[in-house]
């Protein structure tokens, strides 16, 4: 609790400071001087001035509700997995699923017969339903 205790601080009146402790005192109270700019700092500050460069906002496109449509309908070819190309089957986009099927063969070579099951399965059925 000692640490919460006020320590009392001595006055001191004016009369007793001498004019050089006063200056001493004034130096470190008024803000630091500002260090003169050098010659580089004044040219880009005066071309800065002379340019006036302004920043433009872009312009924002207009939603479309058309546009916006169609790019919900392009395929993303980076994106692949096996539950799209079973939501590809049901949806009865055949074509669309064994190329799924077949870039995922591809792409997890430890499956490849499970997917060439899946693909041959997928073609009797098109050849069935044509």
């Amino acid at each position: 609790m000692q640490w919460l205790k006020i320590k009392s601080v001595p006055v001191i009146s004016e009369d007793k400071l001498s004019a050089f402790d006063i200056k001493n005192v004034a130096e470190h109270f008024t803000e630091p001087k500002e260090k003169p700019l050098n010659k580089m700092e004044n040219q880009l500050i005066e071309k800065f001035i002379r340019t006036e460069p302004r920043i433009i906002a872009s312009k924002s496109e207009f939603y479309s509700p058309g546009n916006m449509a169609r790019q919900s309908a392009q395929d993303h070819e980076d994106l692949i997995s096996e539950t799209l190309a079973r939501i590809y089957a049901q949806q009865g986009n055949i074509r669309k699923a064994i190329e799924t099927y077949r870039k995922l063969a591809l792409k997890i070579p430890e499956k490849s017969s499970y997917f060439a099951i899946l693909i041959k399965d997928l073609e009797e059925n098109e050849k069935k339903s044509n």
